[in-house]
């Protein structure tokens, strides 16, 4: 079944998917996310779509190639979503409904994120349901983890940069703690200001997992001292220096990631009709961008058009 997330961010959309495929007897890393843009050979096409998704492969695959063949490039965010309503009923009506045995009966859940010429939209598909989603969604065996997890920081809506290293960090409690989910998380970054996107290297999410670990680990000690009445003041206010030095260590890596996350997003990917960000990309790392203090830092100054 595995696990799949989406937000919508202040200024943009992020997708993530894990990568494990498994059934009884096998498991072997394969794609449940995709980029698709309308035309594919445009330098700056006006629509793009990310998918990702969970259940059965074969019919997760199938429906992410059925939308990528009815869509074109003059479509807005409404049409998509027709276009997505349409393959889902027809995929359930056509081929899972009929199936002999509703017990071991193949699912299709799916996260689709959408830049188009009249906006941004992520929306997400239940059975033969296609819903927005106006802030986080989560599918798959995985998902209520995810959801837990994801509660627990989200107090509104994000920016893509903080989105991406949430997901991140997510995905990697899940794959460790839910059956079936594992393998390499995919993180797909779509930005509404200039319709820019791609997937995050492996590189970078690994050095966000590495600092939720680090981060964790450090905030560990104070969080049990501070209900204990057996440590006294000093002992508990050592506690907190010592967390603060540590969570001061974690600062030069965030520097870091802030300096190289801009060049880790996928230039070449392997199959498919990937967005890639081509020559924005050098453009954006000549003109110095993404030297702040957050991962991936544009931002849409002006107001954002309607979801």
């Amino acid at each position: 079944m595995t696990i799949a997330v989406g937000f919508t961010c202040n200024d943009g959309l992020v997708l993530a998917a894990d990568s494990q495929i498994s059934d009884d007897t096998l498991r072997f890393d394969g794609d449940k996310a995709w980029m698709y843009r309308y035309p594919p050979e445009a330098e700056s096409p006006p629509l793009k779509v990310g998918v990702v998704g969970s259940g059965d492969l074969a019919f997760v695959r199938y429906a992410a190639e059925r939308i990528n063949y009815e869509l074109r490039a003059d479509m807005g965010k409404d049409e998509v979503q027709s276009i997505v309503q349409g393959v889902i009923n027809d995929i359930h009506l056509n081929h899972l409904y009929p199936y002999p045995d509703a017990g071991t009966r193949p699912e299709v859940s799916l996260i689709l994120g959408v830049l188009a010429h009249d906006g941004r939209r992520l929306m997400t598909t239940n059975l033969t349901t296609v819903t927005k989603v106006w802030n986080f969604e989560a599918v798959g065996s995985g998902s209520p983890l995810a959801n837990f997890l994801i509660k627990r920081f989200y107090s509104g809506r994000l920016d893509v940069s903080a989105a991406a290293f949430l997901s991140a960090q997510v995905l990697m409690h899940v794959k460790r703690n839910v059956l079936r989910c594992g393998g390499r998380s995919r993180v797909l970054v779509m930005y509404h200001v200039n319709a820019t996107a791609g997937f995050l290297q492996d590189k970078t999410v690994q050095e966000y997992e590495a600092y939720s670990e680090r981060f964790d680990a450090a905030m560990r000690p104070v969080l049990f001292a501070g209900h204990d009445r057996t440590i006294g003041d000093d002992d508990y206010a050592t506690k907190v220096e010592r967390m603060t030095a540590d969570l001061r260590t974690l600062r030069p890596m965030q520097i870091q990631q802030a300096e190289n996350v801009v060049k880790s997003v996928v230039i070449s990917p392997p199959t498919g009709h990937v967005s890639v960000v081509g020559e924005w990309i050098s453009a954006v790392i000549k003109d110095g961008i993404g030297q702040g203090n957050t991962p991936i830092v544009l931002r849409d100054s002006a107001k954002q058009e309607e979801d």
